[in-house]
């Protein structure tokens, strides 16, 4: 399971070019009725969550979780939504039940700069410096004592870290 923060429309985009294996996303439910996108993340495979519906979120989550066990690698941005400012925001619980109950590997990436190329909000795209770190992975031996709280407060933190580094350090 990869989980990384929510900067920009582009992060998709930006996530293919550089995370070396093919993954699927868990994508809000309303995006796969938008023109040209909805095609493609249906193609691609990708997994809606309807967060505006109790029940379908859960199949969304027992879609993903069945996904996970069939080896597939998923990507879940936990924050459930941009940033406007570049700062990390809350992380939403349901990526870390979902990697309890699958015992799933974690891989944290971080993405920081990016939003200062398409601010939520406004359509123009501007030029920006922008840097993606992949963290070592975090195997479910190393957490599976945690609590769902203390696996996102450490997943957030780790995050975090990522976005500070240097590229690549």
């Amino acid at each position: 399971m990869i989980i990384i923060n929510h900067e920009s429309l582009f992060d998709p985009f930006i996530c293919v070019g550089y995370i070396p294996m093919y993954f699927v996303a868990l994508e809000l439910a309303e995006q796969f009725s938008w023109p040209i996108w909805g095609k493609l993340t249906t193609l691609w495979g990708n997994i809606p969550l309807d967060r505006r519906n109790v029940t379908l979120a859960m199949l969304g989550l027992k879609s993903a979780e069945a996904a996970l066990k069939d080896s597939k690698s998923i990507i879940i941005f936990p924050e459930g939504g941009r940033t406007t400012t570049g700062e990390l925001g809350k992380f939403k619980k349901g990526a870390f039940y979902l990697a309890f109950n699958t015992k799933a590997d974690i891989l944290p990436i971080a993405i920081n700069g990016l939003y200062k190329a398409k601010t939520r909000g406004d359509w123009r795209v501007r030029s920006a410096n922008v840097g993606f770190n992949i963290g070592r992975p975090v195997r479910y031996e190393d957490y599976r004592d945690f609590s769902v709280d203390e696996l996102r407060d450490r997943m957030r933190e780790k995050i975090q870290s990522l976005k500070t580094q240097p590229e690549g350090a």
